[in-house]
């Protein structure tokens, strides 16, 4: 009867580890089954990565570079002076500087009397105009009757001084001194005048072409109209010739 009983619990004993084997086996299949399922819901919960897609469009192209503005050179003030590479020209001769001109000028003749035969006058050239102006040389002269016609005359240049520049202001002076002959000379009449007389004087200025009309004293030249004349000198003159 013991025997039996003894028996009967190692059966049981045996159905029990049994089934406890068959159960632990059973849990081992489930606990692998929950890892496989928990391991494919992992894999599945994470997030698919995708590659980048490049875009099919052109790349962005540069814009053109703005053409820089031409640049101009800034206004210049009125009164500025501006520096400057070229090389300037001497300045014009003024105007005040250049030579008399007849419309310039005024002529007077003035006896300065008479010894031995010889008569002495001058030719006065007086600047009028209102510029500064200058007279070198002889200029020219002839006789005329009081009717303007041609009287003969010879001019004969004096060479004892020789002529220099003369600058005239306004209002100023230049003298040219006269001489010729009241006595008759070769081929002229001894008992009548030796030259018709004449009433007037035409006074060319150096240089130019256009004479001044003067008063001749009536006193006839000799020797064929020569009148021997000087280069004009500055101022007035003397007073009186010889």
């Amino acid at each position: 009867m013991r025997t039996r009983i003894v028996l009967g619990c190692a059966a049981v004993a045996l159905a029990a580890a049994g089934c406890g084997k068959a159960t632990a086996g059973h849990q081992n299949a489930d606990d692998q089954h929950p890892a496989s399922a928990t391991q494919s819901t992992t894999q599945s919960a994470q997030p698919t990565r995708t590659s980048p897609v490049r875009s099919a469009t052109a790349p962005p192209t540069h814009a053109a570079k703005p053409t820089p503005r031409a640049t101009t050179a800034p206004p210049t003030r009125a009164g500025t002076p501006q520096p400057t590479n070229a090389r300037r020209s001497p300045p014009a001769e003024p105007a005040s500087g250049s030579r008399c001109h007849t419309s310039d000028l005024w002529a007077v003749f003035q006896p300065l009397g008479a010894a031995a035969g010889n008569q002495y006058g001058k030719i006065l050239l007086t600047n009028h105009s209102g510029a500064t102006c200058t007279v070198f040389g002889y200029g020219g002269i002839s006789l005329t009757s009081s009717s303007g016609a041609s009287v003969p005359s010879k001019q004969i240049r004096d060479t004892s001084t020789p002529p220099v520049q003369l600058t005239l202001r306004p209002g100023d002076h230049a003298y040219s001194q006269l001489h010729w002959s009241d006595v008759s000379g070769p081929g002229e009449s001894s008992t009548r005048a030796c030259e018709p007389s004449a009433s007037g004087l035409q006074v060319i200025p150096p240089d130019e072409t256009r004479a001044l009309d003067a008063h001749w004293p009536g006193s006839p030249a000799c020797e064929h109209g020569q009148i021997r004349q000087g280069a004009y000198r500055a101022g007035t003159g003397p007073a009186s010739g010889g």
